[in-house]
């Protein structure tokens, strides 16, 4: 799924507190209305763990051993599923499907074993740094498999509620064993996760694909592409340069994304970028890991398409096969900055110019998710 989005990259802090406090309200209301209709939110039936509230606080709770974690709540929706709500300071990028797989490893078997089939884990995460929040949902009894994790974005007004136990609305939830106040979340159902995100000034734009739709928003340069199972992979070995281009402008200001698997791989996977046109790669800059020889490669495509290598940057450590890892790229009108998981591995000083970007393999099965574009503001 893609989505484009507009809004305010930097909200200040004064903003945040009156914000809360009217989600809050809002939420009260939506009780209140459901009283008054005769149904009762927070009712559990015969059906449902008695002790699923108790499973989503020790979630919360575990989560906060995390770092980057400063806030953590878990809640029990009976019908629904567990909300887990964290807040993170962090400037550095998250590959979120993997992140949150990784906080319920502990958890696999007695979600399986104490959740109903049908109900959900739906994971927010709200980056107080770079200020975008999004949420990940996953089948309770699919929580071991990557494939299930579906990245969305939680709507424009995330509500952060204090103190609320869907047990009861006037019971106060466990604190847990931390300095920090800890919030829950709660949305109300839709037929289907929207994408947005509070991010980038108005005159830039945000744009996320997760690959569970149709991949329209892509355009097919070389390679045996396909989307399915939540990502989107290319699976020819024999030949370089396989590159899928994505649908926008040319743009020469940004951050990109993108988080790979490679099943087997003798160079690997990258970014092309600079793409003088969408049908050829005459011109365009190439970033790929070489996985044989652990290095990061800039390169560029010369007059007749052939590659000719710039320079290589060794990697620290070896890079290993069905292992996801997290690839960035900055792109400024001086340089090109390239992080892999976190940690910068290389940069390029290039005059940068305006042009297309995609997705690129060589010699090599790879399996990409969670693409991120964001735009800067161009100089």
């Amino acid at each position: 799924m893609l989505q484009h989005i507009r809004g305010s990259r930097y909200l200040s802090s004064n903003f945040l507190i009156p914000l809360s406090t009217l989600l809050i309200l809002a939420f009260l209301s939506w009780v209140l209305i459901q009283f008054v209709l005769g149904s009762t939110p927070f009712a559990q039936d015969s059906n449902t763990p008695d002790n699923g509230q108790a499973l989503a606080q020790r979630i919360a709770t575990v989560t906060l051993t995390e770092e980057e974690v400063t806030q953590a709540s878990g809640m029990y929706a009976p019908g629904r599923g567990i909300f887990v709500y964290t807040l993170v300071q962090t400037e550095e990028n998250i590959g979120l499907s993997n992140w949150v797989r990784q906080q319920l490893a502990p958890f696999y078997g007695t979600l399986a074993e104490q959740l109903p089939a049908g109900e959900e884990i739906h994971w927010y995460v709200v980056n107080a740094q770079t200020q975008t929040q999004a949420v990940i949902i996953v089948p309770s009894q699919r929580v071991e498999d990557l494939a299930y994790y579906e990245l969305a974005q939680a709507p424009n007004a995330l509500p952060i509620l204090t103190d609320i136990v869907l047990e009861s609305p006037t019971t106060t939830a466990a604190e847990p064993p931390t300095n920090t106040e800890p919030t829950a979340e709660i949305s109300a159902p839709t037929a289907e996760p929207t994408i947005q995100a509070q991010s980038e000034p108005e005159n830039s734009r945000l744009y996320l694909d997760d690959f569970t739709d149709n991949v329209a928003n892509w355009a097919l340069l070389a390679g045996n592409w396909e989307q399915g199972d939540g990502t989107y992979s290319q699976d020819n070995l024999a030949d370089f340069d396989q590159i899928s281009v994505f649908n926008i402008d040319p743009i020469t200001v940004y951050t990109a994304t993108v988080s790979f698997y490679m099943q087997e791989a003798t160079i690997g996977p990258g970014f092309v970028y600079q793409l003088a046109e969408t049908d050829n790669r005459v011109g365009a800059y190439l970033v790929d890991l070489d996985r044989s020889n652990s290095v990061l490669r800039f390169g560029r495509y010369e007059s007749n398409g052939t590659y000719e290598a710039i320079t290589t940057t060794p990697l620290d450590t070896a890079l290993e096969l069905k292992e996801w890892y997290t690839l960035q790229m900055v792109v400024t009108p001086q340089e090109t900055v390239v992080f892999l998981d976190n940690v910068e591995i290389g940069r390029q000083e290039l005059d940068n110019r305006s042009g297309y970007l995609g997705l690129v393999t060589s010699l090599a099965a790879v399996e990409f998710d969670d693409f991120q574009l964001d735009l800067g503001e161009e100089e």
